[in-house]
């Protein structure tokens, strides 16, 4: 016998869960719709750094700096100075003292050695290592001890030296402006040239490593276009002026 269909209990149930189903999914999309607005309004500051981070999520953004106005209180003639940075020269010089490091092993920064600079020979130092490493490692190289051939350019007259120029031993660093590694190691260089003053000289080359900072090359320009209009002490004027941030 054919039984006629009566309504099916269980159908009802599935009704009413998809109906559940739809309130609960209205509820989340409204609430995402307004958690967006409320990102939106508040993004408009920060547009800039939001780019950055998009394009290179592992890139820090550091804070913006007016390099005119540190011309100017270096009193270098700004005009100069902003032909200076857009100009191939500097950029050139920049890309040079890398392609140093590059050749004298540096993969990171900062990028340190202490060097003899009559011999060519000293030590490559691991990093942003604590003043009593760099100061065991300053004495071997002064007494002559464990020491290798460096791969490092030869330090110029036209290169911005801190200490004395006429030093026999040298620091040279491969450093990056928005490096945190570099800013720490900055205090450390100075304690050195502090107790070995007339022994030894510290030589500043740039080595901006634009995927992590970037805004650090533009800042190696900068140090580079001050060297060149105001000496040594502009350079390092901007140079401390830039490890403060």
């Amino acid at each position: 016998m054919e039984k006629s269909k009566q309504p099916d209990s269980s159908s009802n149930i599935v009704q009413y869960v998809l109906i559940g189903l739809l309130i609960v999914a209205a509820f989340f999309i409204g609430s995402l719709w307004t958690k967006v607005g409320t990102l939106e309004n508040k993004g408009g500051s920060a547009g800039k750094v939001a780019d950055n981070a998009a394009a290179n999520p592992s890139a820090e953004a550091s804070a913006p700096v007016d390099v005119n106005a540190m011309a100017q209180n270096a009193g270098l003639n700004v005009e100069d100075f902003k032909n200076c940075v857009t100009s191939k020269d500097a950029t050139d010089e920049v890309a040079a003292e890398e392609a140093s490091g590059a050749t004298a092993g540096v993969q990171g920064t900062p990028g340190i050695f202490l060097v003899d600079t009559k011999t060519g020979k000293g030590i490559e130092i691991p990093g942003a290592v604590p003043y009593a490493q760099l100061k065991a490692s300053l004495d071997k190289v002064i007494a002559g001890t464990d020491l290798t051939d460096l791969k490092l350019s030869a330090i110029t007259d036209k290169e911005p030296i801190k200490g004395d120029s006429k030093a026999r031993y040298a620091l040279v660093e491969y450093s990056d402006y928005d490096c945190p590694y570099c800013k720490q190691f900055d205090s450390t260089a100075n304690q050195l040239l502090k107790e070995y003053e007339g022994k030894v000289k510290w030589a500043y080359r740039q080595f901006p490593l634009d995927q992590l900072h970037p805004n650090t090359r533009a800042k190696s320009v900068a140090a580079i276009c001050a060297a060149k209009l105001g000496g040594n002490d502009a350079f390092w004027k901007f140079t401390e002026e830039f490890m403060k941030e």
